[in-house]
């Protein structure tokens, strides 16, 4: 993005200023430079340290700082701004309607705003300690209950922990199949069988009395 762009160039200058770059180039180059720096400087004071997509933009002159606007439009950054009268107010999420040439309005709306960002911060900080410390009760109340498998509740009843050593499952001898009974029942193939040879041997008893005979 175009004001990435910026900081990146901003860091380089200020990064040749340190390391002695600007002793080896001419004095007209150096002075250029300077004049960037501080343009740049006066542009991006406080931006260049953010790490992060700021979460909202206040703009006094949505005219003059057009960049801005195109720039949080396009990473849709809410835009709260002074609109007067000879600026469109649609690409404004949440439109102030002053005059942005008087500098006792910008004085009075820039400090509500200020205020409210204070605010907001510290309202901020005080949900995440109280959400850490919710947490850290939460991790102390579980090492609690696995210490100590009998513990009673808020409602004084009687809380039983589950403890399995796994261990003792590894260690449970296994039993071979061959040592184990064998309660199938027999084969109908075999009963089968036995009946047709019942059948086959008493025709030959007959034949042999019918011979003797």
């Amino acid at each position: 993005s175009t004001i990435r762009k910026s900081i990146k160039r901003l860091q380089n200058i200020e990064k040749m200023e340190s390391d002695g770059t600007f002793e080896k180039i001419t004095k007209k180059e150096r002075l250029f430079l300077t004049r960037e720096k501080d343009k740049l400087r006066k542009v991006l004071d406080g931006v260049e340290t953010m790490s992060k997509v700021p979460g909202a933009l206040f703009i006094v002159d949505i005219k003059k700082e057009s960049i801005a606007v195109k720039e949080a439009l396009r990473l849709n950054i809410p835009i709260f701004a002074i609109v007067d009268t000879n600026c469109d107010p649609d690409p404004i999420d949440y439109i102030i309607p002053a005059n942005d040439d008087a500098s006792r309005a910008i004085e009075i709306i820039t400090k509500v705003i200020a205020d409210a960002v204070i605010e907001g911060n510290a309202k901020s900080k005080e949900l995440r300690a109280q959400e850490s410390a919710e947490k850290e009760r939460e991790r102390k109340t579980s090492e609690e209950e696995f210490a100590d498998p009998e513990k009673k509740d808020s409602k004084g009843k009687v809380r039983r922990v589950r403890l399995e050593n796994k261990d003792d499952k590894k260690g449970r001898p296994r039993t071979d199949r061959r040592d184990r009974p064998n309660t199938r029942p027999e084969r109908k193939s075999e009963e089968k069988n036995e009946v047709k040879e019942e059948v086959k041997s008493e025709p030959k008893q007959e034949s042999k009395e019918e011979s003797s005979n």
